[in-house]
């Protein structure tokens, strides 16, 4: 297989609001967004011994995309 055949693939994320039903539920938000240098953060609020998790993409957009 020639180099001219290869195909790359880009890979992005959005980030949706919280719908009614987790508002109303008074569910927490646990993704933090750094347009920067496309990354999202995961945590936990209420378990300090859950490790923030960072994941990178090629674009990422927040939940006013």
């Amino acid at each position: 297989m020639s180099k001219a055949n290869t195909e790359t693939v880009k890979v992005m994320v959005r980030v949706r609001p919280m719908n009614k039903k987790e508002l109303s539920i008074n569910c927490k938000n646990i993704i933090k967004i750094d347009k920067q240098i496309n990354q999202i953060e995961l945590t936990k609020p209420d378990d300090n011994s859950f490790s923030q998790k960072d994941f990178a993409f090629d674009s990422v957009y927040d939940t006013d995309a």
